[in-house]
Order: C-alpha cells, then sequence, then structure tokens
C-alpha cells in the first residue's frame, strides 16, 4: 500500500464524515 493511497483514502473518510454530521446522520 503507497501513501498516497493512504492520504486519498483518509481524504475520502473525512469527506463522508463532513458529509454525515452535515446531513445529520451521525
Amino acid at each position: 500500500v503507497t501513501l498516497k493511497f493512504l492520504q486519498v483514502t483518509v481524504a475520502i473518510m473525512l469527506i463522508l464524515i463532513s458529509v454525515a454530521l452535515g446531513a445529520g446522520w451521525i
């Protein structure tokens, strides 16, 4: 697993969490 892949994965997770919080899912 490359560092680039980890960075992309973390970025996507953060975006999904932000969207979930904004939509009141969490």
